[in-house]
């Protein structure tokens, strides 16, 4: 069984580093928000940020194509890690990222390029080629 989560929003921060087996990592803070209007009909807004992390290929992949303020579609696994803090148990949920979409931005298509953006998934055993030297 697994937890999936699809993400749509902006990217706040990006950090790309290696792991200590020297892989790639890219971690984002994407922001997405909930609108409403409250019993008074004054607009409201809430901001939320979602930690996503890449890796390998993909990792090299949010860390190119991926710029602060760009919409993205995310899709991925969501993880959580439980941390003693004082006796107090905290939960942290971040999500690890599958698939990626570059999605057009409004400053994009004001500009002049309409392009769609782009699609990235994690590659499966028949399309990464390190797997051919599996013997069976």
């Amino acid at each position: 069984m697994t937890a999936r989560a699809i993400i749509l929003g902006r990217v706040g921060f990006k950090e790309v580093k290696q792991t200590k087996n020297g892989n790639a990592m890219c971690k984002l803070s994407i922001a997405t928000d909930r609108r409403w209007k409250d019993s008074s009909d004054n607009k409201c807004k809430e901001t939320y940020w979602h930690s996503v992390t890449f890796f390998d290929k993909m990792a090299d992949i949010a860390d190119k194509y991926t710029e602060v303020g760009n919409q993205v579609y995310i899709e991925g696994n969501i993880q959580h890690k439980k941390v003693e803090d004082g006796g107090i148990s905290k939960y942290y949920y971040s999500v690890m990222g599958t698939n990626i979409e570059l999605l057009p931005n409004k400053k994009d298509d004001e500009e002049g390029d309409n392009s769609k953006g782009a699609s990235f998934k994690t590659p499966t055993p028949a399309e990464d080629s390190h797997f051919d030297d599996v013997p069976f």
